[in-house]
């Protein structure tokens, strides 16, 4: 404000930080045209916890992220009813998936979403 007094924090260039860097810790972005299908590759370094919703043209995935006491990683996704999702989350060897309460192949590197909730933990294995 101090070289330019007229800026506008509402003009799309101003604003673009509050867009850019939640997509950005979450990954979320089109795999396929139209985003029937979408891939959400989440990379929260060490938040505690962060919420995102992210409008496409097919309905708003939404997320939801909490670092349990416990060091258990807990995600809540919500994928629209027309679309799926690819969920990759770089996790080591000693750490269990869990998928809607199922352990899930560590053979994969990602998992496929279908519509709807999804509840994915992540829990050491020490």
């Amino acid at each position: 404000m101090k070289y330019k007094p007229n800026a506008d924090w509402n003009h799309a260039w101003g604003a673009v930080p509050a867009n850019i860097i939640p997509r950005g810790l979450w990954g979320i972005q089109p795999k396929t045209p139209g985003y029937n299908i979408a891939t959400i590759k989440p990379q929260l370094g060490t938040l505690k916890k962060s919420s995102i919703e992210v409008p496409t043209i097919r309905g708003t995935i939404r997320g939801t992220y909490v670092l349990k006491a416990d060091g258990v990683a807990l995600y809540n996704i919500e994928i629209p009813a027309n679309m799926g999702a690819e969920f990759i989350l770089s996790h080591r060897n000693n750490e269990q998936m869990i998928h809607n309460g199922k352990k899930t192949l560590q053979i994969f590197e990602s998992l496929h979403l279908t519509p709807g909730k999804h509840e994915i933990q992540l829990i050491n294995s020490f």
